[in-house]
């Protein structure tokens, strides 16, 4: 028992320190960097979602960090999302906004090159 007491006395002792020390803060990630929105289109109620999401989310991220909309045209999206995934690197500083047929084009695996209206 008095073991025990003596063990937990020195545990205490020994954790001082860190109990003392001040905790400091992180400099928040995002401060000066920027963080780029990547569209599929150049008009339309997509853009302008891209475009009002990004005037206010700087507000929301600590750091408050610029964020800009990028459009990349070119097969139905595919070719932003291509970009998203294969070309950006993952750092959170690139955000892709397309449209929800891009995850059932991507099941389909539909080629981004490839993309035109056939007649059925």
């Amino acid at each position: 028992m008095k073991r025990n007491r003596i063990i937990g006395i020195l545990m205490g002792l020994a954790m001082m320190p860190f109990l003392l020390a001040p905790a400091r803060a992180q400099a928040p990630f995002y401060e000066g960097k920027t963080i780029t929105i990547v569209i599929g289109t150049s008009s339309g109620g997509s853009i302008v979602a891209a475009r009002i999401i990004a005037n206010h989310l700087s507000k929301y991220i600590p750091g408050n960090p610029t964020v800009v909309v990028q459009s990349m045209l070119g097969g139905a999206h595919i070719v932003a999302s291509n970009h998203v995934f294969n070309t950006a690197r993952p750092d959170g500083l690139t955000l892709l906004a397309a449209i929800p047929n891009i995850a059932i084009a991507q099941l389909i695996k539909v080629d981004g090159g490839a993309l035109r209206r056939e007649k059925i």
